[in-house]
């Protein structure tokens, strides 16, 4: 403000002025802000600290931040975040053509089948609509992987932060295109996984790893030796690998749904020889997709009956 007076009218040498006013008064408000700073920082903020533990409860727990972490986790947040960005939006344009094509596939499909957002005559021109915006789409899916990519490198900066470990940071690093990836397949229905490396970017996970690795030798040494004592046939326990267990968590969902498709066919015989299903019932269902008594109270029955025959046989599970 003292510059702007200087060149104002009846002032004499504006030069001199423009420079003289207010340096004075310019340099003792940057000290007085230096100086109240400085206060804050050493006293009212430990004191301020101090006054909220006292006022803090049993049951809570303060949180320590560690500064001398936060270097490290910068400096991971720093080259994280553009590798993530160059990588992940490498992926996405990559499967971007997928995406388009598929998309396309499924609502052809529908279209040729009535299905979908085709199913109402009203909604056709909107499903073709979306037909022809589907691209806008899968550009805008682009978009969003890429902003999407700097929260996986910042969120690099959190875990070397929280492991205390700048190897972990990069871990993640690595580990985040290949979580974009696994998502992005089993969003598009492609195999599962990734091909990408995925390293483990917790101290947890790699302490159990290295624990079931240390029981697997146990048993791999310790396996011989029960075989000296011929009571190995009862000591021995089936070892099931990775994949075997795999399949076997794979194998059950199968299990459930075929047990649950033949009970609704046993049932609903059932209560089509008793009169409680009728044909108007069961071709009002086909031809309009239509039916309480089809789609929800006959599976709503058949899990009622396996819930209370589980019930009388006192099972810890349920018998299907």
């Amino acid at each position: 403000m003292a510059t702007f007076e200087a060149v104002g009218e009846g002032v004499t040498d504006k030069l001199a002025h423009c420079f003289m006013d207010g340096t004075a008064s310019t340099i003792a408000g940057a000290c007085t802000v230096v100086r109240d700073v400085t206060d804050f920082c050493f006293h009212s903020y430990f004191s301020f600290m101090d006054d909220l533990i006292e006022k803090m409860g049993e049951d809570e727990t303060p949180l320590d931040i560690k500064l001398s972490y936060l270097p490290r986790s910068a400096l991971v947040a720093f080259v994280a975040v553009p590798v993530d960005v160059l990588m992940i939006s490498a992926v996405a344009l990559w499967k971007s053509p997928c995406m388009l094509l598929k998309g396309w596939q499924r609502l052809c499909e529908d279209l040729v089948g009535r299905e979908g957002p085709f199913l109402e005559t009203v909604c056709v021109p909107f499903a073709g609509l979306a037909i022809i915006l589907w691209p806008l789409a899968v550009i805008g899916g682009v978009i969003a992987s890429f902003f999407s990519s700097f929260l996986f490198g910042f969120r690099a900066g959190l875990i070397a932060y929280q492991e205390a470990s700048f190897q972990m940071g990069l871990a993640y690093m690595i580990s985040a295109v290949a979580i974009f990836d696994e998502y992005t397949n089993d969003l598009l229905y492609l195999r599962e996984g990734s091909c990408l490396p995925r390293p483990k970017y917790r101290k947890e996970d790699i302490q159990q790893c290295e624990t079931g690795q240390n029981k697997e030798r146990y048993n791999i040494t310790t396996e011989p030796a029960a075989r000296q004592h011929g009571h190995h046939k009862h000591r021995r326990a089936l070892q099931r690998s990775k994949t075997f267990m795999q399949t076997i968590q794979r194998l059950r969902p199968i299990q459930i749904w075929d047990w649950f498709f033949r009970s609704c066919e046993l049932n609903g015989r059932i209560l089509l020889s008793e009169g409680l299903i009728t044909a108007e019932d069961m071709e009002e269902y086909i031809t309009k997709g239509k039916g309480k008594k089809l789609s929800i109270k006959l599976p709503a029955w058949c899990i009622l009956q396996c819930l209370l025959r589980s019930a009388k046989s006192d099972s810890h599970g349920l018998l299907i």
